[in-house]
C-alpha cells in the first residue's frame, strides 16, 4: 500500500504528537510515497482511530458489475487518468464531468437485460 508524503505531512498537523513519527517508521519512503504494509496500517488504525489515508481494502469492497458501456469506458481511463494525475499532477479521476458522461453511457448503451433505454 502507498501513501503520498505530501497527503501525509498535511494529515499529520492534525494529529496528536508523534503521529507522523510512528507513521513514517512503519513503512519505507520511495519516490514520494510512504510504502507501507496492510497489518502495520491496521495497527496504525487501531491507535489512532481513523485512517492514515483513504484507502479501501480490496478484500472488504467487493468490484460492482458492470452496468453498461460507460462502466465499461471508466475501467480502460482510470488506470491511464490516475497516471496522468501522479505526473501532471491534475485530478481527472475524480472528474465530474466524466462521472455524468459515464452514467449517460450506462443509460444509453447497458448490459443488464431489461433494462430501459431512458428515451
Amino acid at each position: 500500500m502507498r501513501i503520498n508524503l505530501e497527503k501525509l505531512y498535511r494529515k499529520a498537523a492534525s494529529r496528536p504528537p508523534g503521529y507522523l513519527e510512528e507513521v513514517l517508521a512503519a513503512g519505507s519512503v520511495k519516490d514520494g510515497y510512504l510504502e507501507i504494509t496492510w497489518p502495520a496500517y491496521q495497527r496504525l488504525v487501531a491507535q489512532y482511530g481513523a485512517p492514515v489515508s483513504n484507502w479501501v481494502n480490496p478484500h472488504d469492497n467487493p468490484r460492482q458489475p458492470m452496468r453498461g458501456v460507460g462502466d465499461l469506458v471508466a475501467q480502460l481511463a482510470q488506470p491511464i487518468a490516475r497516471t496522468i494525475d501522479r505526473v501532471v499532477g491534475t485530478n481527472l479521476q475524480n472528474c465530474n464531468k466524466c462521472k455524468q458522461r459515464q452514467a449517460r453511457l450506462n443509460a444509453a448503451v447497458p448490459f443488464q437485460p431489461g433494462q430501459k433505454h431512458p428515451n
